[in-house]
């Protein structure tokens, strides 16, 4: 009862916030979608020969010593996922590639991103700067601002490096600077679009621009968890049967 009643009294704070300042209003429920493979086309193109992703050799090398789960190459029985195997959190970019909903909870001081995969969520710091030497963290740190009336730009830094981009096990270094810009095209579309600049992996900044859709059916409906033991289970009940 309390949780409900605080989301709710968060939900009011962030369209107040939104009304009193004329800025982007991102109230409701997003759904975003899977994506395998932030570089390929339909997820068609072989890891490691995406021509949309310029590899620096060492990333391309880095990516193709994982092994992941599903796509072209996968192997669940081989995966090397740290999702999978314990559970870390899925990390910038590939939070937004896996089946779910995002709900934005906008204050005067931070702009929260509560997900149903998780569940996580990411703080966003309005009228706020980078720390000099940020600690790495899986989220790293994120500061917001809005531009137009119509787009919340992110910009993030700090991150550990421990993640994936992607199911296809894009990798990056903690010199990674990510640039994510959410923009209202109408009732219920929000596109989304993220840049990455990260010289320990690319020759260049590159990015990726795709829709988010208004849901209408709820919240936290299925309250994901990764669980290890549950994994493991799954592994050895359904996994193991379909690689043997």
């Amino acid at each position: 009862m309390k949780a409900a009643l605080f989301t709710a009294l968060m939900a009011i704070a962030g369209a107040a916030v939104a009304e009193g300042q004329g800025i982007l209003d991102l109230s409701g429920d997003w759904s975003h979608l899977v994506v395998v493979n932030l570089g390929t086309s339909g997820n068609r193109d072989p890891r490691g020969s995406e021509p949309s992703i310029p590899y620096l050799p060492e990333a391309r090398a880095r990516m193709m010593a994982e092994v992941p789960a599903t796509g072209g190459d996968g192997q669940f029985e081989r995966n090397t996922d740290p999702y999978i195997h314990y559970c870390e959190p899925l990390g910038l970019v590939r939070m937004f590639g896996y089946p779910g909903k995002v709900r934005f909870v906008q204050t005067p001081e931070a702009v929260y991103m509560l997900d149903e995969n998780g569940p996580l969520f990411r703080v966003v710091w309005l009228n706020a700067k980078h720390p000099d030497d940020p600690d790495p963290q899986y989220l790293g740190h994120s500061i917001g601002w809005y531009e137009g009336g119509n787009t919340l730009v992110v910009d993030t830094i700090g991150t550990n490096g421990r993640t994936w981009l992607d199911q296809a096990a894009h990798t990056f270094t903690e010199q990674a600077h990510f640039v994510e810009r959410f923009t209202r095209i109408d009732a219920t579309t929000l596109s989304y679009e993220f840049t990455i600049d990260d010289p320990g992996s690319y020759s260049r900044p590159w990015g990726l621009k795709r829709n988010f859709r208004k849901s209408d059916t709820g919240f936290l409906r299925y309250q994901w968890v990764c669980l290890v033991r549950d994994t493991y289970e799954h592994y050895e009940k359904v996994g193991k049967q379909g690689t043997v």
